[in-house]
Formats: C-alpha cells, sequence, structure tokens
C-alpha cells in the first residue's frame, strides 16, 4: 500500500516520553518503508490508512497495521505491517453499588470511551441505550483502557470484562474484532482522603507536589492516579476509586515522574499507606520528601 504514513512510537511508559518526537515514513509505490537514526529500545510500528472512495463504487473502510519490535544495535530489515479493518466493540453497562434503583443509565448524555493508552491511535464512543448497550465502531487494533462518564460524582467502573478475560487490569488489548461483549459494571461509591502535609520539623508544607498512587498491582490504570498542589498544608482527593493507595509529597518533583515504575520505586518505602473503601472518607498525614 503507497503513501501511507508509517509512525514508530516508543512503547517505555512515563515522564519524559514525547509523542511529537516520534520519527514517521512514508511507504513508497511498492508499500516500502525505511526509518533511519533509531535509537535502541522497544518500539510500535503504527500504520493507519484513511480508506478511499472511488466513483461508482463503495468507500473502503479504513485500515490499520500494528507491530512492537525491539531496536538493539543492528538494523531491522523486513518488517512486515500488516493491515486488518477496523472492528466493532460491543458492550452492556450495569449500575453496580452506590446506585439508587430510580438512578439508571437511560441519563442524557451519557457515553463510554474505549481510549488509548500508552501509545498509540484510537479513541472511541458511543451512547448508551436505555437498556446499557452501547456500540463503537472502526477501532484499531489497539491497548485500551475504559471510562465512563455521565454518571455523576463518585461514579466509576468497579469491574470490566470480556467473556472470562478482565479488562481493566491493567489493560484491554484488542487485536481483533472480540469474540464477547465487554460487560461493565459502574459503582457509584467513591471514597474521599483528606491529607495533611507536614515538612521534617513538623510543620504544615504547603506549595508541594502530592500524590496518590495506587498499588503496584494497578499502577498500569493511568486513570488510578491523582496529583494537586498542597494548600495550607492540606490536600483533598474527591472521587477516588476504593483500593489501596500510597501517598507522596515532594517540594520539586518532575510532571509525572509519580506515575513511572522506576521512579516511584525509589520512593517506595517513604509513602504513606491509605485504604479507601466504599463511600468512605479517609483521612492521613504525609510527610514531604526531601
Amino acid at each position: 500500500v503507497s503513501r501511507l504514513s508509517v509512525r514508530l512510537i516508543p512503547r517505555e511508559e512515563g515522564f519524559g516520553i514525547r509523542p511529537w518526537t516520534e520519527p514517521v515514513a512514508r511507504t513508497d509505490e511498492n508499500g516500502a518503508f525505511s526509518i533511519s537514526g533509531v535509537v535502541p529500545g522497544p518500539y510500535r510500528i503504527f500504520v493507519r490508512d484513511g480508506g478511499a472512495f472511488r466513483p461508482g463504487a463503495d468507500a473502503v473502510p479504513a485500515a490499520y497495521g500494528r507491530v512492537d519490535i525491539n531496536v538493539g544495535a543492528g538494523d531491522i530489515d523486513n518488517v512486515v505491517v500488516a493491515l486488518v479493518p477496523g472492528f466493532t466493540l460491543r458492550g452492556r453497562v450495569s449500575l453496580g453499588p452506590g446506585f439508587r434503583t430510580t438512578e439508571g443509565i437511560s441519563a442524557p448524555g451519557v457515553t463510554v470511551l474505549a481510549d488509548r493508552i500508552r501509545y498509540g491511535v484510537g479513541v472511541g464512543s458511543a451512547r448508551v441505550d436505555r437498556d446499557g448497550a452501547f456500540e463503537i465502531r472502526g477501532l484499531p487494533p489497539n491497548d485500551y483502557q475504559i471510562a465512563v462518564n455521565g454518571f455523576g460524582d463518585g461514579s466509576y467502573i468497579r469491574d470490566a470484562m470480556i467473556g472470562s478475560e478482565p479488562a481493566l487490569d491493567p489493560v484491554l488489548r484488542l487485536d481483533s474484532q472480540p469474540a464477547a461483549p465487554l460487560l461493565i459494571e459502574v459503582a457509584n461509591d467513591a471514597g474521599r482522603v483528606s491529607v495533611s502535609v507536614q515538612d521534617a520539623s513538623g510543620a504544615p508544607a504547603s506549595g508541594v507536589r502530592v500524590a496518590l498512587v495506587p498499588d503496584a498491582p494497578l499502577r498500569a490504570r493511568r486513570t488510578l492516579f491523582r496529583d494537586q498542589l498542597s494548600v495550607a498544608g492540606a490536600a483533598m482527593f474527591e472521587n477516588v476509586v476504593p483500593g489501596s493507595y500510597k501517598l507522596f509529597a515532594w517540594e520539586q518533583v518532575p510532571e509525572g515522574a509519580w506515575t513511572n515504575a522506576d521512579f516511584i520505586r525509589a520512593y517506595e518505602t517513604m509513602g504513606e499507606a491509605v485504604e479507601v473503601g466504599g463511600g468512605q472518607a479517609v483521612s492521613a498525614m504525609v510527610r514531604v520528601i526531601q
């Protein structure tokens, strides 16, 4: 396939990755491409054929290709990227703990989002029907995180499954048309965490970055991370998904560093453990890391 853009996307997560530095090439008349000067590391090759319309014929749907590679000290030759049509994700939303019987999924404006995670392309949305059903069309092969909106404050996804496979931990990987629907349970009993922030002397610390970080098994779920600057020695996190977390505070820290596994590992023992139950208001104290 000629005249297509080929993106080479770093697969390492964490702060410091800048998507606009991704190398890009274009396929020639034989479908061939070449990218030079690639820094060693893990990458994803991603290609999208936007489709076309020929007079007297039906529109050609978009097609996508994805190949993961690891670049070392030598060249990589003869990489084949096969294009496949976008597929349809069908599913159903049900209501779990915290919802009253008068509340439902027929509320106007409710959507289900299959959002991109890590790197790649593909953001889809769909309105949820009165019976909870939804359908998202034209999705490319990708790693996804599922999100919902329109259920009000305190709402979150309690569970999500495709057949017998979990769809939340850590990601929903879709390489082809799913064989089963995506079943999502939404709860409405998120918690709240009130934080007292102190410096080494025990005095209130203001203007420091406070991060609420999920325990290790859930750190692939970026939507669970929360952060804010302390004000008058305090911070407040609303609508926290029930679970186990650690609190950290820094006077200076690179933006988003707390979402990087290698970075946070160095401070693991300095965090304050917090357990948030459904509908609970939790108080905790954290000292600033020097």
